[in-house]
């Protein structure tokens, strides 16, 4: 990346500079930069655990419905006001 370009620095930018010295050029006594290494941190909510909490709760409800659609089979009448009594 451009060095204009950068934001912030880290220590893999001054790592990334040892291995890379040819990016540097010294004009009047300064360093310049031609290219650095810039590191973006992202954040997501998508891990293994939120994964599989998901699928778990997809289950429950699946399991429910099911056991909801079985309920009704037995006695529609009755039944139906049970889940109105429980759906409040």
């Amino acid at each position: 990346m451009p060095y204009h370009k950068i934001k912030s620095t880290t220590k893999d930018t001054t790592k990334w500079l040892e291995k890379n010295p040819t990016q540097l050029i010294r004009k009047n006594s300064k360093l310049i930069l031609l290219k650095a290494l810039e590191v973006k941190k992202i954040s997501t909510v998508d891990t293994y655990e939120n994964r599989f909490l998901k699928y778990m709760l997809n289950l429950i409800i699946k399991r429910l419905e099911g056991l909801k659609l079985k309920y009704l089979k037995l006695d529609g009448t009755k039944a139906e006001l049970v889940l109105k009594r429980s759906t409040v």
